[in-house]
């Protein structure tokens, strides 16, 4: 009684929207196959902007953003007016939208706003990820977890919310202007010390979408909150610069 959802539709419209996404989907597949394909066929480097759900907390509440309609526009204005010209942008789709909204077309609007050339931007609807993260010049999100993702693979990561793996040495700390042209990349030590201290004290194995993520969860959970009390690993304040040795052994001690 009383529930009320963060989600700003109703169920059945959400629903809808799915039946929708459903009957689109061979046409999507053919068409992200052919923009991989052109993205293949050439030498240009291009850099990703993976969408975020238009519901997702992360991008109402965590960043300057109202809308994920907000954040394509500008970024493909920084884009436009900023990066190489020999560069390229692939717009990725979230793979749980759920099809309420045509992206597609709010980016193609977007870049005939902001005055970008259509050769420069390239739309995927549906595909993997992993590969074209892992080939980018570089990412940017407002504070998706393919951000970690590209992070992994040595990738640069510029974040424009507040995200918490958003820290000197493994995000680009500078403006969005400065990113498209002298990306940084993560430093691996530092990286890999704070993924480890993140599993170790903020992460649990599961998830939310199976059976078997379900019971992984629950029983990682119970284990978590019978465990024994320990001190965080002490963490010098954002913006300092840590030392790695200093970061490995926070990540040994979680």
């Amino acid at each position: 009684p009383h529930f009320r959802t963060h989600r700003p539709w109703h169920i059945a419209v959400e629903y809808a929207g799915w039946l929708r996404q459903l009957a689109q989907r061979p046409a999507a597949r053919r068409r992200s196959a052919d923009t991989l394909a052109r993205l293949a066929a050439g030498d240009a480097p291009y850099f990703v902007f993976p969408l975020q759900l238009g519901c997702d907390y992360q991008v109402r509440l965590h960043s300057p953003f109202g809308t994920m309609g907000d954040a394509i526009v500008g970024v493909l204005r920084s884009f436009a007016a900023h990066a190489p010209a020999e560069a390229r942008l692939v717009v990725k789709e979230h793979p749980l939208d759920n099809g309420l909204t045509d992206w597609r077309r709010v980016t193609r609007v977007a870049a005939d706003a902001v005055g970008l050339d259509a050769d420069r931007l390239l739309y995927l609807e549906v595909g993997d990820i992993a590969p074209l993260v892992a080939a980018a010049r570089g990412v940017v999100t407002i504070n998706s977890t393919t951000g970690t993702l590209a992070l992994a693979s040595g990738v640069p990561v510029v974040t424009l919310g507040t995200a918490v793996y958003d820290i000197p040495r493994v995000t680009f700390q500078g403006e969005l202007e400065r990113f498209w042209s002298a990306p940084v990349p993560p430093d691996p030590a530092v990286w890999d010390a704070f993924r480890r201290t993140l599993v170790a004290r903020c992460l649990m194995r599961g998830g939310l979408f199976s059976e078997e993520g379900l019971v992984m969860l629950v029983a990682a959970s119970a284990e978590r909150l019978q465990g024994a009390s320990t001190a965080l690993p002490r963490m010098a304040p954002a913006g300092a610069a840590e030392d790695a040795d200093e970061l490995r052994t926070a990540g040994a001690r979680g």
